[in-house]
């Protein structure tokens, strides 16, 4: 495989661990209740901003650039940037109390996908 056939194998991974969180944020638009839509609302929030800025930024990349690059490194990388934003809004008092928790514990969840 070349550099060129390795970015957009990677890309397309990455793409599919997010379409995996995403649908998981999703089902609660069906199923969930009316807090558990609110927590996953709120994530998603954060996920689309954290997900733009992600792409984009590998887009940037030259394909030999991401020869050392793996999917699990790369979800690792954005589920801390994803954390890294929903801890900072809690932090600045976004939410407190059980909404902070619920939405930690989500997240939680999240990152097991």
């Amino acid at each position: 495989m070349n550099s060129s056939e390795y970015k957009q194998a990677l890309i397309s991974g990455i793409e599919e661990v997010i379409d995996e969180q995403e649908a998981y944020l999703d089902s609660f638009i069906d199923s969930g209740s009316e807090q558990e839509l609110f927590v996953a609302s709120y994530i998603h929030g954060h996920f689309s901003v954290v997900v733009a800025g992600f792409l984009s930024s590998l887009g940037q990349l030259s394909a030999g650039s991401l020869d050392n690059i793996n999917v699990s490194d790369v979800k690792a990388d954005f589920l801390l940037k994803l954390n890294h934003s929903i801890t900072e809004a809690i932090n600045n008092e976004e939410l407190i109390g059980e909404d902070a928790n619920q939405v930690q514990s989500m997240l939680s969840s999240l990152a097991k996908i």
